[in-house]
């Protein structure tokens, strides 16, 4: 599925131009649309890799229907409080921060359920988070507000999620 949405973001990055992409005053609609623009060819490249590889290590604890469910709906209603551009916002950068999200609650639950873990690479982890999202809220071309909304909303959905999935009785023993 995650090469099914690179071709994607290629496509439309082929196609159209930046009129995808959200603003202050654009159609509802962009807050969709702008998942899949991008601005360059170098945006491009950047977010598809990034996409690639979190979806790659999100995959080996849930599906793939899942991942898109949570990322793409986070990232569309995060565009609706992060709506303070004169600029067109575009890119994969709103569900790649989700996924980042529910990546970091993932990465959390495992240090904190097993105390031998690396600490080290979970610290890096964080730092690559935090220094990522600063330099949303410093370069002028970079939707900070997003980017953090998006990692936030990311690792909620996640949290919630996975708190429901594993309270659900057990439908073969129903008496227990």
């Amino acid at each position: 599925m995650r090469i099914v949405f690179i071709l994607i973001f290629i496509a439309v990055f082929s196609l159209f131009d930046n009129s995808l992409g959200y603003t202050t005053n654009s159609a509802w609609w962009t807050h969709l649309s702008y998942n899949f623009q991008h601005a360059n060819l170098w945006h491009l490249l950047l977010n598809s890799l990034a996409f690639y590889y979190i979806f790659g290590l999100l995959q080996k604890v849930i599906k793939q229907w899942i991942i898109i469910a949570i990322s793409l709906p986070v990232a569309i209603i995060s565009s609706l409080f992060a709506t303070h551009h004169s600029l067109s916002v575009v890119g994969a950068s709103g569900m790649i921060f989700a996924m980042t999200g529910m990546l970091y609650y993932f990465a959390l639950k495992f240090v904190i359920n097993h105390p031998k873990s690396n600490k080290t690479g979970f610290c890096v982890f964080s730092a690559f988070i935090v220094i990522s999202l600063a330099i949303g809220f410093f370069h002028e071309y970079t939707a900070g507000w997003l980017h953090l909304l998006c990692f936030l909303g990311g690792f909620a959905v996640m949290s919630v999620y996975n708190f429901f999935a594993f309270v659900r009785p057990n439908k073969r023993n129903k008496n227990q």
